[in-house]
């Protein structure tokens, strides 16, 4: 009878020592967030500097006007992520890093798209970069391969263009032009050295790698190729010219 009296007459002092400490938690949290928010609010924190790096072919300016980043503000107050997926909505981008440097700054690492190819579209061209994202109008053609045909324009067809140009640089080879054509013929890659190759749809494009030791041959034989069809399994079809 004793026991049961004393442990009535404890549970109220344990209810209120929870709500005590529950009341202390509550406390602290709302005078941190004060903290918080006063100390980044201090002029000390404001927006002195935006610091811009990895640009090639774009202007800082022109970054700068696509985040118009409002000054005298926090540095705090700024959505990093956003300021990132900002700068990434522009085709021409391909990655971006937004940091905080204490106590004023904001930096900005970009990793601009770089044109791998030409596209012939609509009789211009067009600058592509590895993944086949369309970049800007060519003004001034450089020595890049030219990927022409209105299949290529399927953003398939031009992965697989742009794969094949890849492995045929890998390979010591120099494409010049590389044309999605209708039918078994697929993709098909002019060579500088006036050399067609013929993938098909890109099936066999791992049997590139034969086409330097071929054209090699051929060379010490004073022969010339006119065309190399990897188009079937194991078999490698060579027509030289005439």
């Amino acid at each position: 009878m004793r026991a049961s009296k004393y442990r009535s007459s404890l549970a109220p002092h344990r209810r209120s020592g929870k709500v005590k400490i529950f009341f202390i938690f509550i406390v602290f949290t709302f005078l941190t967030v004060l903290m918080v928010r006063f100390t980044v609010s201090l002029p000390y924190f404001t927006l002195q500097e935006i610091q811009i790096d990895g640009l090639e072919r774009l202007s800082k300016d022109k970054i700068l006007g696509w985040i118009n980043l409002p000054p005298q503000t926090s540095i705090f107050k700024f959505n990093l992520n956003g300021i990132a997926k900002k700068i990434e909505s522009n085709p021409q981008v391909k990655k971006v890093i937004a940091r905080r440097i204490l106590p004023s700054t904001i930096y900005i690492l970009v990793k601009e798209r770089v044109p791998y190819a030409y596209l012939l579209k609509q009789g211009d061209l067009w600058e592509v970069d590895e993944e086949g994202v369309i970049l800007n109008k060519v003004k001034e053609k450089k020595n890049l391969p030219v990927i022409e045909g209105p299949l290529c324009l399927e953003k398939n067809n031009l992965k697989t263009a742009l794969k094949a140009v890849k492995l045929a640089k890998r390979a010591g080879l120099n494409p010049i032009r590389i044309r999605a054509e209708k039918k078994e013929e697929g993709i098909v890659i002019y060579l500088k050295q006036k050399v067609k190759i013929y993938l098909g749809r890109g099936d066999h494009l791992k049997h590139i790698y034969y086409v330097p030791y071929l054209i090699s041959d051929a060379q010490k034989r004073k022969e010339k190729i006119e065309k190399i069809d990897l188009r079937f399994d194991e078999q490698l079809v060579v027509t030289p010219k005439k």
